[in-house]
């Protein structure tokens, strides 16, 4: 699995869809979790790439299944996974009963 997660994370890269952490720019504004910490960039980074990970692997994956892998809770990962929705990297196919994920290739 770390293979994939470094071949994938180089894709995304190469495709602009994350930043490396080695091209944030003085000024950026750091994430912050609820409490008013900032979180590292590259934790949600690598939960957006183990998320399309699983995808890969089950297409079938229910968001609550993802959650359980991850170790992060329900609502997180739906975050997560609208946001891929937004920028056009997933899709969802179906109904939320009986319906799949679907990675979207360029």
């Amino acid at each position: 699995m770390r293979d994939d997660i470094n071949n994938f994370q180089t894709t995304l890269y190469e495709e602009e869809i994350i930043t490396p952490e080695s091209d944030l720019k003085e000024g950026d504004t750091p994430i912050t979790d609820q409490t008013g910490h900032e979180s590292v960039q590259k934790s949600v980074q690598k939960s957006v790439q183990k998320i399309i990970i699983l995808i890969k692997e089950n297409a079938n994956i229910s968001t609550q299944e993802i959650a359980d892998k991850l170790g992060i809770n329900r609502s997180g990962v739906a975050r997560h996974m609208k946001k891929l929705q937004e920028q056009g990297i997933i899709r969802r196919i179906g109904p939320d009963k009986g319906g799949h994920w679907e990675i979207v290739t360029k």
